[in-house]
């Protein structure tokens, strides 16, 4: 007997021994990994790295932006210049063999947001950053606007292939809010500073994961000096985001119910100059012949202010609907026109009378629901605006796309 309580005792102590060692072990490891994380996040730079070519000046911004924005030139990059969460480069200097791994590596491994402006396509974009698809993800809401879902948003192969921007950006992380701006005949200098602007507006800091992007994706068209050759603008332009909502009906097979919400902003950052956006149209298109409009607003209307638009789905049998409210403040006059076939709601938005309220930085929000069949929802957006009578855009066609 007491032979077993001596055994008994010493697989106690060995026991206790082993199980102290493993939770020293563990403390180690745990410490270590805790560590190098801490390292990782400190070496992460938070200032937008801007790429110049040798040949360039740098340029310069107001001093609030010095904070978060850095230059190199091509001549002096380095593998240590891999560490920053944005990056801006021309396409040819994003080709560069010194540049190209740094940009693949930062967007992997430290989900980069990269800028590359000149005149280039989204497939382009695409070869140049080694990736297969150019998408964000996005939430897709329900008819109490609560998240039910997620989806990729891209654009149409034929966008992808043909249609030439001005700025091309994308982050794997979709609080660093990506962008694609249509700004023909632009400068290097004027991109950069659109670019600039656009990192300062949508800064997140890694640090502490708090963001102001509700977002992911931003799609801009910048108005045009009036002149000849036409030259563009910097500072004033219409935005562009949409949200897309998907009404549950099993009962009926083959088709899925949808409603987009497309907030068109007109902004003028110039506020030295006061220009006044005069008017916009906005334009909603189905591509898709087997696709089917039901309900579209606001409509037609003069001083618009306070319109409750409800998107339902007519005598489909689908229950749901999406609602929302068009209160800009500036009280705009609509003209609401729809086309059945060819699939086309188009709206124009008149300031009111000479005397009206500006429409600049003013929210103005509009919808349609339709019925698409499979588990793919394609719709075309197309914008336009004018500012102070003579700045006008060109039209700027998207084609976009959402795979759930």
């Amino acid at each position: 007997m007491k032979r077993l309580n001596f055994l008994n005792q010493k697989h106690f102590s060995y026991l206790f021994i082993s199980i102290t060692l493993l939770a020293i072990c563990f403390s180690l490891f745990f410490s270590f990994s805790t560590a190098s994380a801490s390292a990782m996040t400190s070496n992460i730079n938070t200032k937008l790295l801007i790429i110049l070519d040798d040949s360039k000046q740098k340029p310069s911004f107001p001093d609030e932006y010095n904070d978060i924005v850095e230059y190199v030139y091509l001549s002096d990059v380095s593998m240590s210049d891999n560490t920053h969460i944005a990056y801006a480069v021309t396409k040819e200097i994003a080709q560069n063999e010194y540049v190209n791994p740094i940009l693949k590596y930062a967007y992997m491994e430290n989900d980069a947001r990269i800028y590359i402006y000149g005149n280039l396509t989204i497939s382009e974009f695409k070869n140049i950053m080694d990736i297969d698809t150019y998408s964000v993800l996005t939430d897709i809401y329900d008819e109490n606007g609560v998240i039910g879902e997620t989806a990729k948003m891209s654009f149409s192969k034929e966008q992808e292939d043909n249609k030439v921007e001005q700025i091309i950006s994308l982050s794997q992380n979709a609080q660093y809010q990506s962008l694609i701006a249509s700004v023909p005949n632009a400068t290097s200098e004027i991109l950069e500073t659109i670019i600039v602007s656009h990192y300062a507006d949508t800064f997140v800091n890694p640090m502490t994961y708090a963001t102001i992007v509700k977002n992911g994706f931003n799609y801009r068209t910048y108005a045009n000096f009036y002149s000849d050759p036409v030259s563009p603008l910097d500072f004033a332009y219409l935005n562009i985001d949409y949200y897309l909502y998907k009404i549950e009906e099993e009962a009926i097979a083959n088709y899925d119910y949808f409603a987009i919400r497309v907030n068109v902003n007109p902004i003028c950052e110039n506020t030295a100059l006061r220009w006044v956006c005069e008017d916009f149209q906005v334009k909603l298109s189905l591509p898709k012949t087997n696709d089917h409009i039901y309900e579209y607003g606001p409509y037609s209307t003069n001083k618009a202010n306070n319109i409750n638009v409800q998107l339902g789905f007519g005598a489909s049998g689908v229950s749901g609907s999406v609602g929302f409210t068009f209160a800009p403040g500036s009280k705009p006059d609509i003209k609401t026109s729809f086309n059945s076939t060819d699939r086309t709601i188009l709206w124009k938005v008149d300031r009111h009378w000479f005397f009206g309220a500006s429409l600049n930085n003013k929210l103005y929000p509009f919808g349609a629901s339709w019925a698409s069949a499979g588990r793919y929802a394609t719709i075309n957006i197309s914008s336009y605006v004018n500012f102070a009578y003579d700045h006008k855009s060109s039209w700027n066609d998207i084609q976009v796309r959402y795979s759930y």
